[in-house]
């Protein structure tokens, strides 16, 4: 009886053991396969996000061309501001005569070829800016250059023409600049950035 009874304990401990070997393999085979599983989600991940920071550098890069061939466009262009406005000016050849005339009298320009000149912006209490597109770039630097002394004592100005993009960059630092100015660090605004000497940029190098 005895005999019989711990023969039967044996085999119920046998039994046990297959059937606790066969739930730790069953286990360990899930482990692995959600172990796996997750290796290859890590993997997509990764390669997803390197493919994500690829098409964000793409479209960065893209937008950078976009804003170099819209201050390419704008290269040889100034703007007038607020001066008066009379009627027909909506007239281009009535504009490029108003522009020529400027440049004769007070710049001394003699030779200066007017391309384009218009109004821009809808009419409304103050004047439209007068935009000039003006034959080279040369003569566009040597009137902005010589704007501020030989416009000094009448009511008009004249500033460059730029993009939306470059226009909220210089304005972002206007501040920065006037305080330099002031403590006698000159900078310049071009090809989108505040430029020190050596037409490093100054901010955000």
């Amino acid at each position: 009886m005895v005999k019989d009874a711990v023969s039967t304990l044996i085999s119920q401990i046998k039994r046990l053991e297959a059937e606790l070997n066969k739930a730790v393999e069953y286990e360990s085979k899930r482990i692995s396969d959600l172990e796996r599983k997750n290796s290859d989600l890590e993997n997509r991940m990764k390669k997803m996000e390197k493919e994500m920071f690829e098409l964000k550098r793409h479209a960065e890069d893209q937008q950078e061309e976009i804003k170099k061939s819209e201050r390419i466009s704008r290269r040889n262009n100034f703007r007038i501001v607020v001066m008066e406005e009379k009627d027909g000016e909506d007239n281009q050849k009535k504009c490029i005569n108003i522009v020529q005339g400027i440049l004769k009298e007070k710049f001394k320009m003699e030779d200066a070829h007017v391309d384009q000149a218009h109004r821009v912006g809808r009419r409304g209490e103050r004047p439209r800016h007068i935009l000039v597109k003006i034959n080279t770039h040369g003569q566009k630097i040597n009137i902005m250059k010589e704007a501020r002394r030989v416009l000094g004592e009448v009511n008009y100005y004249i500033i460059d023409d730029l993009s939306k993009p470059d226009l909220e960059e210089k304005r972002k630092y206007a501040d920065d600049v006037a305080k330099l100015f002031r403590e006698g660090t000159k900078l310049r605004f071009y090809a989108g950035k505040w430029r020190g000497a050596g037409g490093q940029p100054f901010f955000n190098k």
